[in-house]
């Protein structure tokens, strides 16, 4: 994937559709010092069941490489789980509405490939504070619960719209950059797995002091609101 300038990820390691999911209770976060115990507990195990695969594959090779996949596939699951468990601070650096609003769009363009046409606009910039590193994984987890591809006869359209809301001044709300990306309802996995993928994402947001929020719209498409605090 080709990085958006000031927006890479750097972070090592790896409610929902339908209708509204809650703040990120699915996962509480526990001590640094349980997440490597479980990590290392997990390694250990992983590498029994590769070997045990090896092993398979020697009499049997499709069977094999069938237990080779499902167990990689859970290995990357749980290496998602674990780094959700072991978010803990940001360390944010001043960038532009536009630059996160990039990032997010380049993305989509790439999971959704020709199963969508983007129709992006960006408002009013402004000025937030964000770890890219961070905020990368939480948009990769994002990517993660869109719906497996298929053949469609026509391209959904993904609306992305950027803007800030509130004033700036002593009274009323402070200003929060808005990003809204609005999906058809068969882009959205439906699946546990999604689940989990968003409450990472949405705690990557949290993090930031913001809110991630997906509800359906009237029209049976889904709405994810991302919510970020402006440069003070």
């Amino acid at each position: 994937m080709t990085a958006v300038p000031g927006l890479e990820r750097t972070a090592t390691g790896a409610g929902a559709a339908r209708g509204e999911f809650a703040p990120s209770e699915l996962l509480a976060p526990l001590r640094m010092d349980v997440v490597d115990a479980i990590g290392h507990v997990l390694g250990n195990l992983f590498q029994r069941m590769q070997h045990l695969a090896d092993r398979t594959a020697e009499t049997d090779s499709l069977l094999g490489e069938e237990i080779r996949g499902a167990v990689g596939r859970l290995d990357e699951f749980l290496r998602v789980v674990l780094d959700y468990l072991s978010l803990r601070a940001i360390q944010p650096m001043a960038l532009p509405l536009r630059t996160a609003m990039d990032a997010l769009v380049q993305r989509l363009r790439m999971v959704l490939g020709t199963r969508a046409r983007l129709d992006v606009q960006c408002g009013f910039d402004a000025m937030l504070d964000l770890d890219p590193g961070l905020l990368a994984l939480g948009f990769d987890s994002l990517m993660k619960s869109l719906a497996p591809p298929r053949v469609a006869a026509n391209p959904a359209v993904v609306r992305v719209t950027a803007y800030v809301a509130g004033t700036s001044g002593a009274v009323g709300p402070s200003p929060r950059a808005i990003i809204d990306v609005t999906l058809a309802p068969g882009l959205v996995s439906l699946s546990a797995e999604a689940d989990v993928h968003r409450a990472v994402a949405q705690r990557v947001i949290e993090l930031h002091g913001g809110t991630l929020e997906s509800r359906r719209l009237p029209s049976g498409e889904v709405l994810w609101e991302i919510h970020l605090a402006c440069r003070a």
